[in-house]
């Protein structure tokens, strides 16, 4: 999984929203560099208005000089996605990354690794806007069709079980143990400021505060029935 775009410097902190992981863009798309940086740096800068016009701006152009099903104009529109999805509109930002997914599935192949990237980025909105059933149908299956295409170990499908054991500390599961597993294996192989390591990073933190406010809750004698709105999840923070 090759990075879209320019990357933010990756942080630590489990709350700081990091870029999503984008792909690289042909020399063309690069040629309208100042417009991709201009909408970059306000996405990074968490000026997620400024970023979704500028993104706009650039699709709009995009489909006229590439085309609509152009990589280069597909991968701006899951930047935008995230530029929307970040203030909040994660059903929005979902349905853009469906729409991607399904291009993608059928110019280059529903198995092709951007397909599969695509895919991951709307499970993650998808579990943002509490949809825990659809969330889980793609989840699940982006898993098997990643374990089955690029391996067990490959990054995809550690970041996917990532994702998916998120979505178990928001039912009411111990989901600890996975995921120290998982950033033990993403630390070592890829280091501990790859933009995935820091992502599963910001997942272990949402979920072990799920997981303290479910307890504090079961102290209190408080606690609420799964699925209460008090423990659906918060929108994805944006992995890169």
């Amino acid at each position: 999984m090759l990075p879209r775009a320019k990357r933010a410097e990756a942080s630590d902190s489990a709350s700081a929203p990091l870029r999503p992981p984008r792909r690289s863009r042909s020399p063309g798309a690069r040629a309208s560099g100042r417009g991709l940086d201009r909408a970059g740096r306000r996405l990074a800068q968490q000026r997620y208005p400024e970023a979704e016009r500028a993104y706009r701006d650039l699709i709009a152009d995009q489909r006229i000089a590439l085309g609509a099903d152009d990589p280069d104009t597909l991968t701006t529109c899951v930047d935008l996605a995230w530029a929307i999805g970040m203030q909040g509109r994660c059903g929005e930002a979902a349905q853009m990354c469906a729409t991607v997914a399904e291009t993608e599935s059928r110019v280059i192949g529903p198995e092709h690794i951007r397909t599969l990237d695509a895919r991951y980025d709307l499970a993650r909105w998808l579990l943002g806007d509490g949809r825990l059933d659809e969330f889980h149908a793609e989840a699940e299956d982006l898993l098997a069709v990643s374990v089955r295409v690029l391996g067990a170990r490959h990054p995809m499908s550690l970041l996917t079980r990532a994702v998916i054991a998120r979505s178990r500390a928001a039912e009411g599961h111990d989901a600890g143990v996975e995921l120290d597993e998982i950033l033990a294996e993403l630390d070592a192989s890829l280091g501990p400021l790859d933009y995935r390591t820091v992502l599963v990073r910001q997942d272990r933190a949402e979920a072990l505060a799920t997981s303290d406010r479910r307890r504090q809750l079961g102290e209190s004698g408080l606690e609420r029935p799964r699925h209460d709105e008090d423990d659906s999840p918060t929108p994805p923070a944006s992995p890169e």
